[in-house]
Formats: C-alpha cells, structure tokens, sequence
C-alpha cells in the first residue's frame, strides 16, 4: 500500500514513528512557552497605567517630597525628602485606594518613618530600594 502523505513516502516505520514523536515533542515545547509567557506572574507594567489621572496630590509634611494618586491606584512619591515624624501619613484619606507606590527618584529620609507606609489594606507592592536612610 503507498503512503498517503508525501512527508512520510520512502520511510520506514520505525522513522515514522521517530519522526512523529519529535514532532508531538516540539509543539508541546512551543505549547509550554507559549503558556509560561501568556500565564506569567512576573509581566512588566508600566504604571500609571495608560490613561490614568491624577485624583489626590500633596507633599510628605512641609517642604517634603511631592505625591501623586493616581486613578489607577499608583501612588508616586518623587525625589525629595522625607522626614516623617506625624502619625497618619499624608495619604491617609485615600488609603484604600492605593495599590502600589513608586518612588521616581532618590528619597532622603529622616529617623522616623513611622506609620508613613502603614494602614493600606490593597497595596501590593513598594519598592523602598531608593531609600536613603
């Protein structure tokens, strides 16, 4: 009996068979790369997200670093200094909303940070790398 299919034709079986099973494997690899980087907890977002604005702003105390809320509940704190010594942070009133802060630039902070970071029921991420403490 001929082969029906032209990929197969002049082969014996057992190539078939090798043949048949690299192919399975390579499309499961592509099948797994293609789900690790759809279903990937670690994507990269830009935030503030696209289109978001600017609700709440103000400063950390007098004089401190400037603050920005953002719709999309980002929370910006820019280069300056902070120097916190109160007890509800400045952000307080919108607590809730806050999700994640970024800081954009160098942060020079005083001894006391004390409660600046604390009562945020959804925040999911900070990074306090460009503290200097």
């Amino acid at each position: 009996m001929k082969d029906k299919c032209l990929l197969f034709s002049g082969m014996s079986e057992k190539k078939k068979m090798r043949a048949v099973i690299r192919n399975i494997g390579l499309l499961c690899v592509m099948l797994a790369i293609v789900l690790l980087v759809m279903y990937s907890p670690a994507k990269t977002y830009a935030y503030p997200a696209f289109g978001a604005t600017v609700e709440h702003s103000g400063t950390v105390g007098s004089a401190g670093a400037p603050w920005d809320l953002y719709s999309d509940g980002t929370l910006l704190v820019h280069a300056g200094t902070i120097n916190w010594n109160s007890g509800a942070s400045p952000w307080n009133a919108h607590a809730s909303d806050v999700e994640r802060i970024i800081f954009t630039g160098p942060i020079v902070t005083g001894p006391n940070l004390r409660g600046l970071f604390a009562m945020l029921p959804n925040m999911e991420t900070i990074n306090l790398a460009v503290l200097q403490t």
